[in-house]
C-alpha cells in the first residue's frame, strides 16, 4: 500500500496554474498493476475531492485585456485576488510515477472545475470561460466557452 500524502501538488507551467487538492484516506489510494511496458506508478488517486486550482494571469494578458476594454470576473464559486483566480475542484482522478524520467508524462489524470469560471466582459457582450478541467500531462487547461449564456465551444484549449 501506499502512505497517503494529505496534500498532492501538480504544476502547470506557463500562466502558472498550479493545482491542489486533497487525496483520500489510505483506504482508497490505490496502486495500479504494472505491466512489461509500463512502469508501476508511486501513487494512483482515484478520486480527487477538495482543493483549488489557481491561474495566475501574466501581465501580458492583463495588458490585452485592458487595451481590448474587457473586465474580468469570476463566475460561481471562483475568486479573484489581484492577478490570481482560484477555482474549486469538483472531481478527477491521478496517477503519479517518480519524476526520475522512467515515464513521462508522470502525472496523468484530468482535474475537474465544474460550475466556476472566469467572465470577461465588454459593454454587453460577456464571455464566460467556465466547467475547467486541467490535464496535468500535457500541462493544459481546457474550458467551455459562453457568450452572453450561450455555448460557443465545449472544452476548448484556453490556458497552459
Amino acid at each position: 500500500g501506499f502512505a497517503t500524502a494529505g496534500l498532492l501538488v501538480a504544476g502547470v507551467t506557463g500562466l502558472g496554474v498550479s493545482t491542489a487538492y486533497a487525496a483520500p484516506s489510505s483506504s482508497n489510494v490505490h496502486l495500479a498493476a504494472s505491466s512489461s511496458t509500463v512502469p508501476a506508478p508511486a501513487a494512483a488517486v482515484p478520486e480527487i475531492f477538495g482543493g483549488d486550482t489557481s491561474v495566475a494571469l501574466d501581465s501580458d494578458f492583463l495588458a490585452a485585456l485592458k487595451s481590448l476594454g474587457l473586465t474580468p470576473s469570476t463566475e460561481g464559486k471562483a475568486t479573484l485576488t489581484g492577478s490570481d483566480i482560484a477555482f474549486p475542484i469538483t472531481g478527477g482522478s491521478l496517477v503519479y510515477w517518480s519524476p526520475d524520467g522512467s515515464y513521462r508524462p508522470y502525472v496523468q489524470g484530468i482535474v475537474e472545475h465544474d460550475g466556476s469560471g472566469l467572465n470577461l466582459t465588454a459593454g454587453s457582450t460577456k464571455v464566460t470561460l467556465e466547467n475547467f478541467t486541467v490535464n496535468p500531462g500535457n500541462s493544459k487547461l481546457y474550458g467551455d466557452v459562453l457568450v452572453n449564456g450561450k455555448m460557443a465551444v465545449q472544452q476548448a484549449y484556453i490556458f497552459s
